[in-house]
């Protein structure tokens, strides 16, 4: 009886041991191997999942401190796979190749290396054989390695972004987290903002209801009930939920897993350990894009359930985060951690009304086999979606209002014309996305020749953001607006008789010097039509000189050769006009 014991007990033992070495071995290769590109604080601006418009962020973004130049160096030791240089994405980026199909990946370089292979000459000679700013160029035989720790570029904000270092860790095709394989010291736990209440019917969103949540040290509770009444059978409740996490930086940043339990039994789990590439492109199923955003103060509002279609590899086999309360009170528990560990929980409890709520009053049926037309009670707005432009059966609904505290309110925050505001109108839900585009038809009320259509154009408005111009076109024969859209939410047909605006930078911004060239600097801002770059002219002391425009600084830059420029008061004078055709000019006197 002994002996039996004993010849069980030894191979659990055994495949325990194994397992216990194998986790080790994984923890010190990873540790070893990878090593910080920067010799720079281990500060992040952008974590993996994060999302980019409706895509997934599949790397880290690595703080530079608003500077460029800093020397990149090769994470490990590998080959050189790929070079890329294009005007938008990675701008300058270098593929390292370290064996085993694992792969480096450096982005938004300013320059690559000029000591060991000439990189950044070799570039510069790819694009004129070429005979194309945009290159993609693989080296699959390459013999041109770097050993780990050697410099390979420096760092820049090409393509898009401020800024940063893009980096990637990747496995074949999966783009694994750098986190795991690169330790950074983080003690800042996650931080809660708010929790959304939501009701569902058809795939959509029928109601939502913020609630304001407050903290006790780690926990955070709801500070007010959190009610829904009867539901329908088709109906089903769930939650989204707004939080962020920090390292190093004021930069919000993506948390690493998110838990959500019913009763204490766990209904959804997702955590980004890895991407696979099919689930890039299902940023508008993880969030909610309506509201998340990485540029203001909104933080990232993740859905927690997982609706139809939703194919993302980071979700553990727990549920799909739906309830459907049958009793008077169910218990809720969401834990939220970044990658170090560090955790926070928000309890609290759904409290059942016994009313029914016709929750999906006002909404029309979408039939997603056949176009779908819908005609606002005034019948001047027009909505047509195209068949297939959702896959299920889907939900919509508008509302045309008049309510003059919102106008007033968008006005306000926008800095807007109340006069220039034509048609305000909401299309719900704001968390519905389409696969192909919904066309707005308005009818105008006025004649053509009350009208000056150049300046008049749809937007698109979202909490916290600038708002998005919109592709318009004026018909005079049927007098009417028509834009079209991948998105519902806030739309508003105005005449944009604003021009940019001009302001200077902070002095170590304004002015700098790099090389043999003095770059002069000043913002141009418009919020609504945006700034017309090719419009833009520059006159230092009466002599013409060409200009780049910056959109993601909102900043045009002149270089001047810094032997022919004395230093004193220099007359400047520019000239910008907006999309709308609105010019602003700009004069002073200038010591540089």
């Amino acid at each position: 009886m002994f002996s039996r014991k004993k010849s069980i007990i030894i191979p659990v033992f055994l495949i325990i041991l194994l397992i216990c070495l194998y986790f080790s071995y994984h923890f010190i290769v990873a540790a070893t191997m990878f090593k910080w590109p920067l010799n720079l604080s281990k500060y992040l601006t952008a974590t993996l999942g994060e999302t980019r418009g409706s895509y997934l962020h599949y790397g880290i973004d690595i703080k530079t401190n608003g500077r460029t130049g800093y020397p990149v160096f090769a994470s490990s030791t590998g080959k050189i796979a790929k070079i890329i240089s294009r005007e938008n994405g990675y701008g300058n980026a270098l593929f390292i190749d370290h064996g085993n199909n694992i792969q480096t990946v450096y982005g938004h370089l300013e320059r690559f290396e000029q000591k060991k292979y000439q990189l950044n000459d070799l570039s510069k000679i790819i694009k004129i054989l070429y005979n194309n700013k945009n290159i993609n160029f693989s080296l699959n035989k390459s013999s041109l390695y770097f050993e780990k720790d050697e410099m390979i570029a420096a760092s820049g904000e090409s393509g898009a972004g401020y800024p940063h270092l893009h980096f990637e860790i990747r496995d074949n095709d999966k783009f694994m987290n750098p986190l795991d394989f690169i330790h950074i010291k983080d003690r800042n736990a996650p931080v809660i903002e708010a929790l959304y209440l939501c009701v569902e019917k058809k795939n959509t969103t029928v109601y939502e209801k913020k609630i304001n949540i407050k903290k006790a040290l780690w926990k955070y509770k709801a500070a007010e009930e959190v009610k829904v009444g009867n539901i329908f059978d088709d109906e089903r409740v769930f939650f989204k939920i707004s939080c962020y996490d920090k390292v190093g930086t004021y930069n919000k940043l993506a948390v690493y897993r998110i838990k959500v339990l019913e009763n204490n039994k766990k209904i959804l789990e997702f955590a980004f350990d890895n991407l696979d590439p099919g689930d890039v492109p299902l940023g508008n199923f993880i969030y909610d894009r309506s509201k998340s955003s990485i540029k203001d103060g909104t933080s990232y509002i993740y859905n927690l359930c997982r609706k139809e279609d939703n194919n993302f590899s980071g979700y553990k086999n727990s549920g799909d985060g739906y309830i459907q309360p049958k009793t008077k009170s169910t218990d809720i528990k969401i834990q939220i951690s970044d990658f170090a560990g560090n955790e926070v929980t928000l309890n609290f409890e759904l409290l059942k009304d016994n009313p029914h709520v016709n929750y999906a009053d006002g909404f029309y049926e979408i039939n997603w086999r056949k176009s779908t037309k819908i005609n606002s009670k005034n019948e001047r707005i027009k909505i047509v979606i195209p068949k297939k432009a959702v896959t299920t059966e889907s939900l919509i609904k508008m509302d045309e209002t008049t309510d003059l505290e919102e106008i007033e309110r968008l006005c306000k925050e926008y800095n807007l014309d109340k006069n220039d505001i034509l048609t305000y109108f909401r299309i719900f839900p704001d968390d519905s996305y389409y696969k192909k585009p919904l066309k707005i038809i308005l009818k105008c009320n006025k004649k053509n020749s009350d009208i000056d259509t150049s300046q008049i154009s749809f937007y698109q408005f979202y909490k916290g953001k600038k708002p998005a111009l919109l592709k318009t076109e004026y018909s005079s024969f049927f007098n009417s607006f028509s834009t079209e859209t991948y998105r519902n939410g806030c739309f508003v047909l105005l005449k944009d008789s604003t021009p940019p605006e001009f302001s200077v930078p902070a002095t170590f911004n304004f002015c700098e010097d790099e090389d043999i060239y003095r770059k002069l600097r000043l913002y141009i801002t418009d919020n609504l039509s945006r700034v017309n770059s090719e419009s833009i002219e520059c006159f230092i002391d009466g002599e013409n000189f060409p200009v780049t425009f910056d959109s993601d600084r909102d900043w045009m830059e002149v270089k001047l050769v810094r032997k022919i420029i004395t230093e004193k008061m220099h007359h400047i004078l520019i000239k910008a006009k907006d999309n709308a055709d609105n010019l602003t000019v700009y004069r002073d006197l200038i010591l540089f």
